[in-house]
């Protein structure tokens, strides 16, 4: 499928090594975000148990879940436009997406109806039939190649691609608060995978559309508020506000 072979060289032109947030790039970042040295920034365990003699009432309130969304959604800004960039799709195409939804469903609901009153195969059945696999097809014709295709092909690469740099900057949190002797449940690796795996719904969620969602099954460990997330996404919330909604119910 031509879609995805374009996608897998992007991949392969877009390696985690060469893109930001990296390792130098998330430094920087946290050590300006929490108002400290680069030095006295951790990136590893390691570097945590590094002492330091760095002013803590600088940075004690940042280093609550809440406190830490604008510095987690800051830190992870090129990722976000990157995905924009590659999948977002326009507030238009958005509309039209969810509208042809909202008719498919609407359909497959009165077909529904008709099979419960009718046990026969009716003429309004088919006609039903008909009228859903239109609305799919049209479904895919517009919308399938920049996100289905895509995602159906290469789903683990774009996980991997994107989740790695998200995790980097939350671990870059957990060990400089570590480091600082504050104790976050964000330094708890389940906890912290969790969260990340939020961020990569709600980003692609927020560029792509809601239904972008059918294709995050991979993402276990969220799956129970995954509706949550697209219903926020929908309405309009951004991607700080979503994190918020969630984040402090899990």
């Amino acid at each position: 499928m031509r879609e995805l072979e374009v996608f897998r060289k992007y991949l392969a032109k877009n390696k985690l090594q060469e893109n930001e947030p990296n390792e130098d790039g998330v430094r920087d970042y946290l050590a300006k975000a929490f108002n400290i040295s680069p030095d006295e920034v951790a990136l590893s365990p390691e570097e945590a148990k590094s002492p330091t003699n760095a002013n803590e009432v600088a940075i004690a309130t940042a280093f609550t879940i809440l406190g830490l969304i604008p510095i987690i959604v800051g830190g992870i800004g090129s990722i976000l436009n990157k995905i924009n960039q590659k999948f977002g799709l326009s507030d238009n195409e958005k509309a039209e997406l969810e509208k042809l939804n909202i008719q498919i469903e609407s359909k497959k609901a009165e077909l529904k109806n008709v099979n419960k009153q009718d046990s026969t195969y009716s003429d309004s059945e088919k006609n039903l039939e008909k009228e859903i696999k239109e609305l799919e097809e049209e479904k895919e014709k517009r919308f399938g190649s920049k996100l289905g295709s895509i995602f159906k092909g290469a789903a683990h690469e774009i996980h991997e691609t994107y989740l790695g740099p998200i995790k980097l900057v939350l671990k870059g949190i957990a060990w400089t608060a570590d480091k600082f002797g504050k104790k976050i449940k964000i330094q708890d690796e389940a906890y912290r995978d969790k969260i990340a795996e939020i961020i990569y719904a709600v980003v692609m969620i927020s560029a792509a559309g809601a239904g972008v969602a059918s294709h995050l099954s991979h993402l276990t460990s969220i799956q129970p508020i995954l509706t949550t997330i697209v219903e926020l996404a929908k309405g309009g919330k951004s991607v700080g506000d979503i994190l918020k909604a969630v984040i402090t119910v899990i």
